[in-house]
C-alpha cells in the first residue's frame, strides 16, 4: 500500500512540473527562462566548461615553451664559453 502511494505522489508531481512548465496555458506563469537569459546561461556555459579551461591550458604550455627556449638559450650559450644571463 505504501508503494502504491508513493508512486502515485511522484506521479502527480511530475504532472504538476509539466502544468507549470507548460506556456501554452499561460506564458507569464512559465518557470522557464526567457530566450535571452538561456542563451546568456548557454554561453557563460560554454565559455567557463570548455573556452576557459582551453585557454588556460593552451596560455600554460605557451609559458612552459617560452622558459624552456629560455633554458636552453643559456645551455647553448654556457656550451659556447659565452656570459649566460639569468632568465627574466
Amino acid at each position: 500500500m505504501g508503494v502504491r502511494h508513493s508512486i502515485g505522489l511522484s506521479t502527480l508531481s511530475v504532472e504538476r512540473y509539466e502544468t507549470l512548465l507548460d506556456t501554452s496555458r499561460d506564458p507569464s506563469k512559465s518557470l522557464l527562462l526567457s530566450d535571452l537569459a538561456q542563451n546568456a546561461y548557454d554561453l557563460a556555459h560554454l565559455f567557463l566548461v570548455f573556452y576557459g579551461p582551453l585557454i588556460l591550458l593552451v596560455s600554460c604550455y605557451f609559458t612552459i615553451s617560452l622558459r624552456l627556449r629560455g633554458y636552453t638559450a643559456g645551455a647553448s650559450r654556457k656550451s659556447a664559453g659565452m656570459r649566460v644571463r639569468p632568465y627574466s
